[in-house]
């Protein structure tokens, strides 16, 4: 049909099924990756790392072993499919179903941390532990689970702003939060995203303030090209900090006349860079 779809397969996770089990085959932990299965895609990844028997990954991230785990299962996959295979690295905000699961007693993972940091500091530092380190240069792709999964709480879509709460409304008062803090976030997971992979962001408009779209913005290191973007439908850009670590750049529009130096830091995007 002339298209050449980009298939990726949720084929990393604890318990695998064997490859080429005609069987009604179940998930066994310890199984190694399957390669034969493996190469029949173009990525893999694995959609959510949680796993409710494994209760050493319960609680606070920096108390528990959930991150050190969900590393060596990346580096298993990464070492087994070497360059011929993607590994797109997976993370999320946290984890809590009780609210639909309670007779299952699932654990939780919070949402921030350690005890006292801020609201979304657990994604933040899975950035850093686990997408990053095992992140494809090819691919430059990261999976974050999930956009709106409100049922097992690894939900980034924006909400009300309200102050954080371990109540709720379960007969004991806390039986699903199990006294850990919530909060009306706002856009606050957005904006944790956009500061580790986007170095710099901004809009193209015209001599009469609209937007214009399709139009390449690039930025140089010295004489060098070391990331470009082209303007969506709005005029809007980004340039990923994949291409572009801490330093001082040139960032513009083809026309010279149209750019400026800009110092990216260590961590948040440079925003509002408008031409």
């Amino acid at each position: 049909l002339g298209v050449d779809p980009f298939v990726i397969a949720d084929e990393v996770y604890w318990g695998i099924i064997a490859e080429n089990d005609k069987r009604d085959g179940s998930p066994q932990a310890g199984r190694g990756p399957q390669l034969e299965r493996i190469r029949l895609f173009d990525a893999i990844v694995g959609y959510n790392m949680y796993d409710s028997s494994q209760k050493s990954h319960a609680g606070y991230g920096a108390d528990s072993s959930f991150i050190q785990d969900v590393q060596r299962i990346f580096g298993t996959y990464s070492r087994a499919t070497g360059s011929t295979i993607g590994l797109i690295p997976n993370i999320m905000p946290g984890y809590n179903d009780r609210a639909v699961r309670l007779v299952r007693d699932h654990y939780v993972i919070p949402r921030q941390w350690a005890e006292g940091q801020a609201e979304g500091s657990f994604l933040a530092e899975s950035f850093d532990k686990l997408a990053f380190p095992y992140l494809d240069p090819r691919l430059n792709m990261i999976l974050i689970t999930s956009w709106n999964e409100w049922n097992e709480d690894t939900n980034i879509e924006p909400v009300k702003v309200c102050p954080p709460t371990s109540q709720d409304s379960s007969e004991s008062g806390n039986e699903f939060t199990q006294g850990y803090q919530y909060a009306g976030y706002g856009n606050r997971y957005l904006e944790v995203i956009r500061d580790k992979v986007v170095a710099i962001c901004g809009r193209v408009r015209d001599s009469a303030g609209q937007p214009v779209s399709g139009v390449v913005v690039r930025a140089w290191r010295g004489r060098a090209v070391v990331a470009r973007d082209v303007t969506d439908s709005h005029g809007y850009y980004t340039l990923s900090r994949l291409r572009m670590p801490e330093g001082d750049y040139i960032v513009g529009l083809q026309d010279r006349q149209r750019r400026r130096t800009v110092a990216v830091g260590a961590a948040g995007a440079v925003t509002g860079v408008d031409f």
